[in-house]
């Protein structure tokens, strides 16, 4: 997904000042290449502020890392690879993301694994792009004879926010970070989660962290724009890394 199917993912996401921002760069992308944060502003008539916010709300720390992932989306989407550059530049950057998971806070990541280990009442959440690892977690602790409700839409979560309390777990993945996401449509799951409640995202500015106990930000967010990348994959690898620790406990 490149950054382009990005933003227009996080549409419904954005306030509207953001949205002008947004609506301005999709129609005009290789404005962002030669232009600062200020000339953008005026251009969408909008402010400095604005712009650092809609930037943020992707992911990016700042406008300085949003123009450099907007610059190599035009440069790549212009000059298509060839095959063989193609596979050294997936290689690379596999090899990029994977090397970073080393930095993981390993006390949350053993806490996390201490907690499923240790709890009765187990809710693992994710929606669209969230919900692969969500439903991989869940049924690879079903295989390890650990019960657990997996949520995967606003439904179920909705109804399941109800019962929650703080004798359960919860463990939310949510790639975008974005507190809309639940805010807008599950107010009751905010208003409930229990002591023992984890994010696990790739992005550490998402606003939805401040309503859990626990955030765990996986490596890749640089690379999560590249058409070439399946941001999926590395929750699944994270997921997959989870497992293998509890395996080694029972």
């Amino acid at each position: 997904m490149n950054i382009i199917d990005t933003i227009k993912l996080n549409q419904d996401n954005f306030s509207k000042t953001e949205q002008k921002v947004a609506n301005f760069i999709l129609m005009n992308p290789e404005y962002v290449e030669t232009h600062t944060i200020s000339k953008l502003a005026t251009e969408t008539d909008t402010s400095t502020s604005a712009v650092l916010r809609f930037c943020q709300s992707l992911g990016f720390k700042g406008y300085k890392d949003f123009r450099y992932e907007m610059i190599q989306y035009i440069h790549t989407s212009h000059h298509p690879l060839d095959s063989s550059d193609l596979l050294n530049q997936l290689m690379s950057t596999y090899n990029q993301v994977f090397s970073q998971f080393r930095n993981l806070d390993r006390d949350i990541v053993i806490k996390l694994v201490n907690d499923l280990l240790n709890n009765q009442i187990i809710y693992i959440s994710g929606i669209y792009y969230s919900s692969l690892p969500a439903m991989h977690l869940s049924m690879g602790l079903l295989d390890l004879g650990i019960q657990n409700h997996v949520l995967t839409d606003y439904i179920t979560i909705g109804h399941n926010s109800r019962v929650i309390n703080n004798e359960a777990m919860v463990i939310h993945f949510s790639l975008s970070g974005q507190k809309s996401e639940l805010q807008r449509h599950i107010p009751d799951l905010i208003k409930t989660l229990p002591e023992k409640s984890y994010l696990i995202t790739m992005n550490e500015n998402g606003e939805l962290g401040k309503f859990f106990t626990h955030k765990i930000v996986l490596p890749g967010h640089t690379f999560k724009n590249q058409s070439v990348f399946d941001i999926q994959s590395i929750s699944m690898v994270f997921v997959e890394m989870i497992l293998s620790l509890i395996h080694n406990e029972l």
